[in-house]
């Protein structure tokens, strides 16, 4: 039983110092770096695969950051696993969001920083068709009617 115990916990301290210094770094990206360097990532759609940046190096390496501390802090590194330091995931994810906004700062000047923050260069590229209604030979009128019961009207 002590076996199930030690993995049960080994599984949710990892989860605790992953998936949430991503979302400490996404939630900065949206809501900080916007007010401190004016920085806003394109999202009033969605960027086609050629538009796509390669990566976003800053938070790449936050997240590393973040995640390797809360690692540490957790005792999850097998050579280092008598390291229990206060709260592993809340050192993370502050690790993180200082590592990301340090880095931004490094590059926030610079003519590259959208591309190096992986920013999608929608204005670069024109822009995706509008989807367009489709009907099936067996029901050339469906798209119609479809919309016509979405709207609520009986017929």
């Amino acid at each position: 039983m002590s076996d199930l115990t030690a993995t049960f916990n080994i599984v949710t301290s990892i989860g605790a110092v992953t998936v949430p210094v991503a979302s400490t770094i996404m939630a900065m990206d949206t809501f900080v770096l916007p007010r401190f360097f004016g920085l806003r990532r394109p999202m009033h759609r969605v960027a086609a695969w050629n538009e796509l940046a390669l990566a976003n190096w800053p938070a790449i390496v936050a997240l590393v950051a973040g995640t390797g501390l809360g690692a540490y802090t957790a005792g999850l590194i097998p050579a280092l696993s008598t390291a229990y330091i206060g709260f592993p995931a809340v050192q993370a994810w502050i690790t993180a969001a200082v590592v990301y906004l340090l880095l931004v700062a490094l590059v926030a000047g610079s003519p590259r920083a959208t591309e190096i923050l992986g920013y999608a260069r929608i204005g670069d590229s024109p822009p995706v068709a509008e989807p367009q209604p489709v009907s099936s030979p067996a029901y050339p009128d469906s798209s119609r009617r479809v919309r016509s019961a979405t709207i609520g009207s009986a017929r």
